[in-house]
Formats: C-alpha cells, sequence, structure tokens
C-alpha cells in the first residue's frame, strides 16, 4: 500500500513508494491440473492409431494416418458385406428346415429370436440417446457456457475500463475544482493517483486484449461440435430405423401366412425370399456394416487424440493464437498447469493499484470536502473504486484456474476421450450384433416358420395344392357292394 512520508506537514512533499508488482512466479505443474487415466477402449482403440499429426501437416500426413486405422474398420466392413451377400444365397439354395419337436413350425425358436433382436434394439437406442446426449450435445453446451464466462469477463474488464475513466475525470477536476491552497497541500500525490488510475486502465485493457481471441474459437468449436453432434445422431438412427424396418417386414410376412389362405401363403412362400433377403435384409446389413465400421474408425481416430490430448491442444492453441502470445500463455497455464497466466498479472498489477487510489481518496476526502465543496465528486470516486476492486475480485474468481480447468476435463478427459469413444463403441457393436446376427437368425427363423406353415397348409388342401374331390351321389348309388 503507499506510504505517505510527510515533512513539514505539508502533502505537497508527499511521496507513494510502489509496491513491487512482480509477475505471478512460474508454475509447473499446476496442482489444479488432473492426470488422464484413459480408459479401456482408449487404450484398447489407440493401439491401432497412428500419431496424431501435429497442426500444419501435409495431407499426404492426414491420408497416411486415416491408411493406417483403417485395418478394423475394413475387416468389420468386409465381414458384413460377405454376410450380406451369402444370406440371400443360403435362404435360396439350401432352404435351411427346422422343425419343432412335435414337427410343426419352430415358434419357440422365431420367439426367441423376435426377443434377442427387439432387446438388441432398446439396448442400442438406449446406448445410441446416451452417446449423442452425453458426448457431442453436451460439449457444444459446455462451449457455450465456457464461452458465456469468458465473455462475462471481457465485459467486465470493459466496465472496469469505464469506471477507471471516470475516476480519473473526477480527479482531474480537482485542479480547477479546488483552490490554489489546496491543490498546493495535495501537490503531486494527485498526478501520482491519476497515473495509477491510468496504469490500471492500461492492465485491464491488456486483459481485454487476452481474452479478445478466445471467445470467437469458442464459438468456432461450438459450431462444429453441434455440427458433428446432428451428424452422430443421424448414424445412430440410420442402423436403427433400417433394423427396425426389417423387422417389421419379417413379421408381417410371417403374419400374413399365418392369417392367410393357400393361395396366399404360397405367394408369400414365393415371395419372402427374393423380396425380404435381397430386398430388405441384405441392403440393411451391408448399411448397418458400413455404419459400425465409420464408428469404429472414428473410435480408432479419436483415441489417438485421446493419448496426448493436452499437446495436441496446445500445439493447435499455439498455432491459432500464435506462439508467445499472451493469449496462448494463458492457455498453456490454463491446460498444463505451466508458465504464468498474464491475465492474472494484469489483475493484481490493478488491484494494487487501485487499493493504492482508495486509500489515497480516504485519506483526502475529507480535507478536499471541506476546502472545495463545490468539488463533489469525493464520494462517487471512493463508491466507483470499491465497486472496481469487487469487480477485479469477481473477475478474479472467474478466470482461476480452478474454475477454468474443470471445462476443459469435463469436454476433452470425460466427455470426448470417456464417453463418446465407449458410447460409439457401444453402439458399434450393438448394431453390428443387430445387423450381422440378429436379422440373419429372425429371417431364417421365419423363413423356417412359413415353409413349414405352407407344407401344413398343402397338406390340408391337397398335396401340391391339388384338393380331393367328392364322387357323385349317382355314382355311389349305382356302385354294386362288395
Amino acid at each position: 500500500m503507499a506510504e505517505i512520508l510527510q515533512g513539514d506537514g505539508s502533502a505537497a512533499q508527499a511521496v507513494f513508494f510502489h509496491p513491487y508488482l512482480a509477475a505471478p512466479a512460474e508454475v509447473h505443474n499446476g496442482t489444479w491440473v488432473r492426470t488422464y487415466v484413459a480408459n479401456g477402449w482408449v487404450r484398447f482403440f489407440s493401439g491401432y492409431a497412428l500419431e496424431f499429426p501435429p497442426p500444419g501437416s501435409a495431407e499426404d500426413v492426414w491420408h497416411t494416418l486415416f491408411a493406417g486405422s483403417l485395418g478394423l474398420p475394413l475387416l468389420v466392413l468386409v465381414v458384413g458385406s460377405v454376410a450380406s451377400v451369402a444370406l440371400p444365397v443360403v435362404l435360396y439354395c439350401c432352404h435351411p428346415k427346422v422343425r419343432s419337436s412335435t414337427g410343426g413350425p419352430p415358434t419357440a425358436l422365431l420367439a426367441g429370436a423376435c426377443v434377442l433382436t427387439i432387446s438388441c434394439l432398446l439396448a442400442s437406442a438406449c446406448v445410441s440417446s446416451w452417446t449423442n446426449n452425453d458426448s457431442l450435445s453436451v460439449f457444444a453446451w459446455q462451449m457455450t457456457h465456457l464461452g458465456a464466462n469468458v465473455e462475462l469477463a471481457g465485459k467486465l474488464a470493459m466496465a472496469l475500463n469505464h469506471s477507471g475513466v471516470a475516476v480519473i475525470e473526477d480527479l482531474e477536476r480537482m485542479k480547477t475544482d479546488c483552490p490554489q491552497g489546496i491543490r498546493d497541500y495535495l501537490g503531486e500525490s494527485v498526478d501520482a493517483i491519476v497515473s495509477d488510475v491510468s496504469g490500471y486502465i492500461v492492465a485491464v485493457d491488456g486483459m481485454r486484449g487476452t481474452l479478445t481471441q478466445v471467445p470467437q474459437k469458442i464459438d468456432s468449436l461450438k459450431e462444429q461440435a453441434v455440427l458433428a453432434s446432428n451428424f452422430l445422431g443421424w448414424c445412430l438412427a440410420v442402423p436403427w430405423v433400417l433394423s427396425f424396418l426389417s423387422c417389421c417386414a419379417i413379421a408381417i410376412t410371417v403374419a400374413i401366412v399365418e392369417k392367410s389362405g393357400r393361395r396366399m401363403a404360397s405367394r408369400c412362400q414365393g415371395c419372402e425370399l427374393p423380396c425380404l433377403s435381397t430386398g430388405c435384409v441384405a441392403p440393411a446389413m451391408c448399411t448397418i456394416s458400413f455404419v459400425g465400421a465409420g464408428f469404429l474408425l472414428a473410435s480408432i481416430l479419436t483415441s489417438g487424440f485421446c493419448e496426448v490430448a493436452t499437446e495436441t491442444t496446445l500445439s493447435y492453441a499455439q498455432q491459432s493464437f500464435g506462439n508467445g502470445s499472451k493469449t496462448y500463455s494463458m492457455t498453456e497455464y490454463y491446460l498444463a498447469g505451466n508458465g504464468h497466466n498474464p491475465v492474472q498479472t494484469d489483475l493484481l498489477v490493478a488491484e494494487s493499484q487501485v487499493s493504492r487510489a482508495i486509500e489515497w481518496v480516504k485519506r483526502y476526502a475529507d480535507i478536499i470536502a471541506a476546502s472545495c465543496p463545490q468539488w463533489k465528486a469525493e464520494g462517487d470516486s471512493i463508491l466507483n473504486l470499491e465497486t472496481v476492486q469487487y469487480t477485479i475480485n469477481q473477475t478474479e474468481t472467474l478466470l482461476a484456474p480452478e474454475h477454468i480447468y474443470p471445462f476443459y476435463h469435463a469436454l476433452v478427459n470425460e466427455m470426448v476421450c470417456g464417453s463418446a469413444v465407449a458410447g460409439m463403441t457401444l453402439a458399434a457393436m450393438l448394431q453390428l450384433f443387430v445387423g450381422l446376427v440378429c436379422l440373419p437368425l429372425l429371417i431364417c427363423a421365419a423363413s423356417c416358420v412359413i415353409e413349414t406353415l405352407v407344407e401344413e397348409r398343402s397338406l390340408l388342401h391337397g398335396i401340391h395344392g391339388h384338393q380331393f374331390e367328392p364322387l357323385p351321389q349317382d355314382d355311389l348309388e349305382h356302385k354294386p357292394l362288395d
């Protein structure tokens, strides 16, 4: 705080000793930084991923990254394509025949396949909803919340600037509104306080300049997260809808055969294989395999990023903000816990200078009010400076690393590298199981049931559709008895 040395009782000899305003010491491994522990899916998929490229990498580097991550997705896609082609061939050529223990239609097998398929569809819907809601959608919401905090800090800095300008105007009026005697008494101390408040304004402007680029980058990331969330939602919905429609088509066909007559049953027997297996189930299986392979590829690429998430984020921030810029230093301070925070430095300077100004105004407020009653701004100046001090404290709390870092931890470590990877993987596995296991099992069971029902109707109405006609009554009367 300011220390005023008075010699012969005149304030003209007041000398202000500014405290040493050193920048905060360099921080290494800040206590607010949490150690990232990769989950099992990230550790598994990272083995299939190549090193994540640094910013500014050439296109061939990105092509190499994608090509090196295609092993497992291509295997899934090939298996799905082969299965989608093999299913119609098996149904056409082999005509699987399964009967119940009594020789009737295998309704128990069909019911079991239905229960399994419905259970997997419900589980897939739950996982898909959880993945979309707890990953990219929440990511966008968290980015909005973080951007609002940074924007609020910028608005507070602007308010601090306006308050400082108002205080300087009040102090400058003392040179004209107060008599010469009080001006001589105060001496150069007024200029010193004006200099302090001016320095505070410069510090606040520096803080605002450091924060200027951050909201724009946050808005850009939020827009990309919204687009990715919408795309993820469609990718999660398409396989589920195709599987559900395939199940409905199979159920309708079985219901028609069960409730219809012999002719309709025979027609359904003839159209069930080409329509359902070739025209409905096989394309659904192929599409599900493609989407599932895409999810696995996304999980592999995301896991590769998550292995070096903080380093990669800082390298891209360095390219975006510029190496050595205050904004990049602030980003490194928050995310890695290293270096110093220019915003905190500016706030400390501003806080110290405002404290000195408040002490000076409080010390001389009574003298000024008694000597120059026409200058009535001393009360407003004190109020403005105390409001400024409170606002600075609020800004320090808002920009504290313990407040900012949890946003990064929740966004990157928990959502992108946690729920997103696990959710996409579980959704892909459930969809692949429905597409490559449940649907083939369901259509094969339905085919066996349909074929058994058609055979039962053929036996009931005549073999191969030939019905025995009753003999005329006349023939029965003239026929001799044995």
